[in-house]
């Protein structure tokens, strides 16, 4: 080999490492992005479900209930239902969760998720429970319809 080729062999590999490294990082960021883009997928999904299962419960018999389950990503840790805005001081929340909640005017189902700062909200006529129920990957509720509204219970594991 030649002086020049020796010379540049070093050039060559500084270059490919360089480009292996851009590809590995911006490969990983949109892994990354695509696996939170999913996570948000779910959520809007299962409260979509959950309007959808409301309005169904409060089209069946007076005192008709049914179990639903519900499946969020880890990130999300509470969801809140609120009958009427004044029933906030009913429910255990962080400042940070009441904030959001007094300030998300026609909105009266929140999902938290941790860390805190990305919240999702709907509105549904039907809910006439005012709680906050714990979420561990899956929740399971049972909706009862009482006539004007429907009632959400989570179901315990004794």
């Amino acid at each position: 080999m030649k002086k020049a080729q020796i010379m540049g062999q070093p050039i060559i590999f500084i270059f490919i490492a360089i480009v292996a490294i851009l590809t590995l990082t911006l490969g990983i960021k949109y892994v990354y992005k695509l696996k939170v883009l999913g996570e948000e997928t779910q959520v809007v999904r299962e409260l979509k479900e959950i309007e959808a299962d409301l309005q169904r419960v409060y089209q069946l018999s007076y005192q008709s209930s049914e179990k639903f389950t519900y499946s969020f990503p880890s990130s999300v840790n509470k969801i809140c239902f609120l009958k009427e805005s004044r029933d906030i001081n009913r429910l255990d929340l962080e400042e940070q969760e009441r904030i959001y909640i007094e300030s998300s005017t026609n909105k009266n189902v929140f999902i938290f998720t941790e860390p805190m700062g990305k919240y999702r909200t709907t509105y549904s006529k039907f809910v006439g429970t005012t709680n906050c129920f714990g979420i561990d990957g899956k929740i399971d509720l049972i909706f009862t319809n009482n006539g004007q509204t429907v009632t959400i219970t989570q179901v315990t594991i004794s």
